[in-house]
């Protein structure tokens, strides 16, 4: 294959993408009901996140493991 060809196959590989991507975004867009996105909305810095609280420790598993 040509040099042309080949990239030509790839441009048009990357602008079938980009079409995919904005079918994609637009669907995400609209099951969100029309709210407002931008970016980063979603991030939550530790401070700003609500006090979760810590999953059960394990026991000790430490008589469990054997050796030779």
């Amino acid at each position: 294959m040509e040099k042309n060809i080949v990239l030509t196959i790839v441009i048009i590989g990357l602008i079938i993408f980009a079409g995919i991507q904005t079918i994609e975004l637009a669907n995400i867009k609209a099951q969100l009901g029309g709210a407002t996105i931008s970016a980063g909305s979603a991030y939550q810095t530790q401070a700003q996140a609500p006090a979760q609280q810590q999953a059960p420790q394990a026991p000790a598993q430490s008589a469990m493991v054997g050796g030779c």
